[in-house]
Formats: C-alpha cells, structure tokens, sequence
C-alpha cells in the first residue's frame, strides 16, 4: 500500500501519484493492522509510514515530516503506558540528546506531547543496522573495519564526556551503522535516554546506589551502584570492542550473579587467545585489557587517550569466513567457589539476610591462617560485595539482562 505525503489519501501499490497532488511521488505505507498510528498524521506534522521496532521504553516508526519533507525516526510512548520514570527518562534523552552536535551522535530534531498523554521525539532516520545484528548476522568484524567504527564511537562520547555526560548504556545495541553518501560506513551512537547528568539535582532518576544499563556492559562501579564517570563508558567500550572483534562477550554465566561476579572479579580471556597472537591483535587485546581494569584508575583517563591508542593500531583485514584460532588447552585450575542458582547464600563465608536485606561475614569454623595473603582478603570482600549486589537486583534495581547466558 501507497500514502499521499499531503493528503495522507491511500493507493494501491501499483500507482505513482496522487490524484489530487500529482506532482508528489507516493510513499511505501507498512501495513500492520495493530498499530492505530500507522497511516496517521501526528500532532498535525508527522506522516507515521511504518512501525520500525518496539522495546521497553517505547515504539519506534518511520515517518514523513510534511513541512520539511523529509524521512524521519519518531519514538512514543503512550501516555497510559508512561511509568514517571519512564517520562523523565524519555525527557531527558530528548534533552540531553539535542545538546550534542557530533556526527557520530543521533540528532534529535523535535519532541512533544499529544493531549492524551503520548509522548514523542523525532530523531534522524539512518538507514542501517545497529552492531549487534550485524554481529549475529556476519559474525566478528575485521579490525580495519572495528578500528574505523570504533574511532567515531570515541568520537561521539568524547563530546558528551566534554559536557560531563556519561552514556552509561554503551553497547552494540547502541549503535547503528549507515552507509553515506559518499559510500563509507558511518557509526552512530544511539539511547542517552539513561546519561548521568552533571546537575546532580536532575538525576532524580538515578536514585543513590540504582544500578541502570545492561548487565553484560555494566562496569564494576555501575554494578555496585557507585558513582559513574567517563570512564565507566571506557569500560563498556572495552566489552563492545571485545565482543565485535571476538564475536563473544568477555563475561558469561549461567547467572546474572556470575556475570556480575566476573566483572567485579576476574580478567577477561585475552582476544589473542580467541583470534590468534598477531601483532594486530596483540596491540587490540593491549587497548582492551586496559579498558576492562576493575580499578576505574587503571584504564584509560579520557576517551581521547583511548582514541590516540585505538588509533595507533597495526590492523589488518581478516578474510571473510576464516576460522577463529582455536585456544590452546587451558592449564587445570583450582576450583573457584560456584555461583549456583545466583544464590548469594552460596557464597563462603556469607550469611544472607534477606528479611533485613543484610549480607554479613560469617565466622569460619577453622581459625583464619594469619598468613592469610592481602589476595584472599580481597576476593572475599569482593564476594560480600557481590551478594550485596545481588539482593539488590532481587529488591528492583534496574538492570537489563541482555544476552549474558553462554559458556
């Protein structure tokens, strides 16, 4: 089916003009008999042409912007569905999003509210693909190709980062890659709907010690519901660029409190495990490494020292459909102490009280070896830690769990 972009009149998909306004080519009209938006005209401005996508925070679609004609991105959220969070959230990203001019930044060109309550913001329309379909759909990406994307991504938080705003939600899902007009791939970072503001009275949103983004990005300090800054988005764009060269994420588990576990806890593998030790990877997993540091001081200070370093690497394409280098057998290990069930009861050494929603060490039976290193008394305050952090997330934190599970 067929729209007049000015009279909103329907044709068959065999006509090319509108009867009344021949001068006007017709417009693909998606046909989705659910969706009473589809095929109107909203706030008397935006020919709604197809519905895109929906999620958590609202529906996207395709429209016609009639004045300026041109094809744009709108987001609602109708006004029955809108939480109080859910509004301030979306008010902020329109917000928040407008102030930012980099071309590697979704531009928002609008936002409002309908009488009945309907909220929506009118962004660009980029024909494109964000990464983590194009990872499930092509596998890991080359390095030159990672190298190019992943310098626009600094790009873009290095201005947001320049007006204290924290992304705090980098991830492939994020970010949408478009073809310009001259040919070349473009990297747009999308969603500043969950930024940490400077103005610590307009983060009312984030309550002291919430926990907001997706688990599987989240730094340690995002975990434990700590302060954030720059270079908690320096982390989450370590475990992007891990999972686009690699085509896994450096920490999985059965448990959303085993992944937690291994961001507050462990190293990630090496990339040059996974891919094979050339000097391209060598220098990749290098510029990763530092970015997934559990200690905020440890990584890189700004996302401009992070693209000076990403911008040095020796990168070479990798054929199409070549193999992964298989890892080498891994060494035995001592047994770790299991997460089962994502019972934090589990742990050694803790008492879970979930009645007072209290974590407390417990007395070992045997006397403490007074040798005991600094290492052993610090993974078990990171285990303590943990299951603080897990009834936490049992008690309403907001966290999205987005594609943790796997070995």
């Amino acid at each position: 089916m067929k729209i007049c972009p000015i009279c909103a009149e329907r044709y068959p998909d065999t006509a090319v003009h509108c009867t009344e306004h021949g001068d006007r080519s017709l417009l693909h009209l998606g046909v989705d008999p659910g969706d009473p938006l589809v095929g109107q005209v909203l706030d008397g401005r935006y020919l709604m042409l197809e519905r895109l996508g929906e999620g958590g925070m609202g529906t996207v679609y395709k429209a016609w912007q009639q004045r300026v004609n041109r094809v744009v991105a709108v987001k609602t959220i109708r006004g029955d569905r809108a939480t109080p969070a859910m509004r301030e959230r979306f008010v902020r990203e329109a917000e928040v999003t407008a102030r930012l001019r980099s071309p590697h930044t979704i531009t928002v060109y609008d936002s409002g509210e309908l009488a009945d309550g309907t909220l929506y913001l009118v962004m660009e329309f980029l024909d494109g693909r964000v990464l983590s379909e194009v990872l499930g759909q092509e596998g890991p990406i080359d390095l030159v190709r990672l190298k190019q994307l992943a310098l626009q991504l600094c790009e873009s938080l290095a201005e947001a980062h320049a007006l204290e705003l924290v992304h705090r939600d980098v991830k492939p899902a994020n970010l949408i890659v478009s073809r310009r007009p001259a040919g070349d791939e473009s990297l747009t970072v999308l969603d500043f709907g969950v930024v940490k503001l400077p103005d610590l009275a307009a983060n009312k949103l984030t309550r002291d010690g919430m926990t907001v983004g997706s688990l599987s990005y989240m730094s340690p300090e995002q975990i434990d519901g700590r302060a954030v800054d720059a270079t908690s988005d320096i982390y989450s764009v370590g475990v992007t660029l891990y999972q686009l060269a690699s085509g896994v994420l450096p920490f999985t588990g059965a448990t959303a409190l085993a992944v937690m576990y291994k961001h507050l806890s462990e190293a990630p593998p090496h990339l040059t495990v996974r891919l094979g030790a050339s000097p391209a990877v060598a220098a990749l997993d290098a510029v990763v490494q530092r970015c997934l540091k559990k200690k905020p001081i440890e990584r890189f200070q700004s996302v401009s020292a992070l693209r000076e370093a990403l911008a040095q690497l020796p990168v070479e394409a990798r054929s199409p459909g070549t193999a992964l280098t298989r890892p080498p057998p891994r060494t035995r290990q001592p047994p770790r102490p299991r997460l089962e069930d994502g019972d934090p009861a589990q742990l050694p050494g803790v008492t879970v009280d979930l009645v007072h929603r209290r974590v407390t060490e417990t007395r070992l039976a045997a006397a403490e070896d007074p040798a005991a290193s600094d290492a052993r008394r610090v993974a078990r305050q990171r285990r303590i830690r943990l299951a603080a952090v897990a009834i936490a997330l049992v008690f309403g934190l907001y966290i999205v769990l987005d594609g943790i599970l796997g070995g």
